[in-house]
């Protein structure tokens, strides 16, 4: 996929909102949006889900725990989400109704999956529940990367749900050789079409991961003052490849190979796949310590931003789309010269901001207030 040039980026902007039973809304019409946005109100008044919905644009998954039905205002059986934005020159709307299943149009032809909106809508978000990239399981950090590289490539989209579907399917397999209800031979076939997708992930993962650390470590540099470098090093769930920096597609998959090969036994004998992407890890480090363990509080918070600045610049050097940055409780955590950094850094963006007190902020340019 090529890289974008600056002449060729256009900015993606939001002009107008509409929900409709949505979590805590009955009813919401927002419009009239400027570059920066600022949701205020006290606690529970709803800040966050306004975040959501418009996050829930992307295609993406909501970026905290729920089931569709929990986007359903209580008492209610159905909702509906409307956006109005700007992408590609043009204006465009893109509808969301959720019922049974989560449904989704695009100027209004209708979308055989919400998934389907990724690529029209880009988004970066930074909420509370983020800090789990640094604090979490690396499930947290693997999901982080997913939800980039599905922004980025379309593609991705239908690898990654190929290969979690076949992962799916090899680990039932190796439940019935290991009780004796298939032959050992018969996973040849489940073998092949996963070393296929899986390496096609761990390719994609690693290529975005060397890129994501060159963007991050600058980003990071300057909100600790250059006191501490980031560190980013990331394993592909693939024991060989420990001490390799790089490595072709062809050679991804020769090392899976092996990998299954030499855990044969061991992958019947606990009747699932040990070795692969779901098996991968993005260590972040501070001046070559465990974040995780290591970093204090405000550190962590940094590496997430970093890590978060970073995602917005690949977004627009990869999709030539300027994203929409959502930011939910994260400013009034910083001191002054932190918020600047992260305002200095979205600078090109529409950004949308949830707090408390908007005043606290110190936001010099015009903002558009949302008082909840």
């Amino acid at each position: 996929m090529r890289d974008y040039s600056e002449a060729e980026r256009t900015e993606v902007r939001a002009e107008w909102l509409s929900l409709m039973d949505f979590r805590s809304f009955e009813r919401l019409e927002l419009e009239n949006f400027e570059r920066v946005n600022v949701i205020c109100g006290e606690n529970g008044t709803g800040k966050t889900n306004i975040i959501e919905s418009i996050w829930l644009f992307t295609g993406g998954k909501s970026f905290r725990p729920a089931k569709d039905s929990d986007f359903i205002r209580y008492g209610k059986k159905k909702n509906e989400l409307k956006l109005g934005f700007d992408s590609l020159g043009r204006k465009q709307e893109a509808r969301i109704e959720i019922e049974e299943k989560r449904n989704a149009w695009l100027n209004d032809i209708p979308l055989k999956s919400p998934l389907e909106m990724a690529g029209n809508l880009c988004c970066v978000a930074f909420t509370p529940s983020h800090m789990e990239i640094v604090k979490g399981s690396p499930e947290s950090r693997r999901r982080f990367l997913d939800t980039l590289l599905c922004q980025i490539s379309t593609e991705y989209i239908i690898t990654l749900r190929r290969f979690k579907r076949i992962l799916l399917q090899r680990n039932a397999a190796l439940k019935q050789v290991a009780e004796g209800f298939m032959q050992e031979s018969d996973l040849t076939a489940w073998n092949e079409g996963f070393v296929e997708c899986a390496a096609r992930v761990a390719f994609a993962r690693e290529e975005l991961c060397k890129e994501l650390y060159e963007a991050a470590k600058a980003c990071y540099s300057e909100l600790s003052g250059g006191k501490e470098q980031l560190g980013i090093k990331y394993s592909g769930g693939i024991g060989m490849r420990g001490n390799r920096e790089e490595a072709a597609l062809e050679d991804i998959k020769a090392a899976l190979k092996e990998e299954i090969d030499r855990n044969f036994e061991r992958e019947i004998r606990y009747k699932t796949t040990l070795c692969g992407p779901h098996r991968a890890e993005m260590q972040l480090t501070l001046d070559g310590k465990e974040a995780k363990l290591f970093g204090s509080q405000g550190q962590q918070r940094s590496c997430v931003l970093a890590l978060k600045m970073a995602e917005a610049k690949l977004l627009e050097i990869k999709t030539g789309h300027i994203p929409i940055v959502l930011l939910d409780d994260v400013l009034s955590e910083l001191d002054f010269r932190r918020r600047s950094v992260v305002l200095r850094s979205f600078q090109k963006n529409q950004v949308f901001i949830t707090c408390c007190d908007a005043d606290r902020l110190n936001i010099t340019e015009k903002v558009n207030t949302i008082v909840l």
